[in-house]
C-alpha cells in the first residue's frame, strides 16, 4: 500500500526543484502546526458523531466523484491557503489511479481532538474505504464550524 501525503502544490513524487520543495514545506509547516499541537480527546458536545461521519463521507463521495472543487469550497482558509482544487486532484489522482470503483466503508471512526495552543476542539473522522482494487484510509478534520482543516489519505 503506498502512504502519500498530498503537497500544497498537489506533487506528491519525490523534491523536483525548489518549487516543488517551497510548496510541501509550505503544506508541512501548515498541517504540522494545526497537528502537534493538538491532542487526541473525546468528542466535543460541540459535534454530533453522526454529522462528522456524514460529512467525512461527502468528502469522499466528492472526491470520488472529482469534485475537487466542492471540496475546496469546504476547506477552512488555513487549507484553502495550502491546498488549492488542482493541487488536491493531481495529488488524488497519482493515488487512486489503480483503486477501481468505490465499493462500501470498511470502518469509521470519530474521536475528538484539542488544540494544545488554542484550546480549540476539532472532530478527526478516520474512513476505511474499500475499492476494487485496494482501501485507502482518509483522515479527514473539521472545526466547529464544520470546515475542512484537514485531510490525508494512504
Amino acid at each position: 500500500m503506498q502512504n502519500r501525503k498530498i503537497r500544497a502544490n498537489g506533487d506528491s513524487s519525490g523534491l523536483k526543484g525548489s518549487k516543488t520543495w517551497v510548496g510541501m514545506s509550505l503544506l508541512i509547516l501548515i498541517l504540522g502546526t494545526i497537528l502537534t499541537g493538538c491532542t487526541s480527546t473525546k468528542l466535543s458536545e460541540d459535534f454530533v458523531e453522526d454529522d462528522v461521519k456524514t460529512a467525512a463521507e461527502e468528502i469522499v463521495t466528492l472526491m470520488n466523484d472529482n469534485d475537487f472543487e466542492a471540496i475546496y469550497n469546504k476547506e477552512g482558509s488555513v487549507l484553502q491557503g495550502a491546498l488549492t482544487a488542482d493541487g488536491l486532484q493531481d495529488a488524488v489522482d497519482q493515488l487512486m489511479s489503480d483503486a477501481g470503483a468505490f465499493e462500501k466503508y470498511d470502518s469509521e471512526v470519530v474521536m475528538g481532538s484539542k488544540d494544545k495552543t488554542t484550546k480549540e476542539d476539532y472532530a478527526v473522522a478516520v474512513l476505511v474505504a474499500v475499492y476494487e482494487e485496494k482501501k485507502i484510509t482518509y483522515t479527514i478534520s473539521f472545526n466547529k464550524d464544520m470546515e475542512l482543516i484537514g485531510f490525508y489519505m494512504k
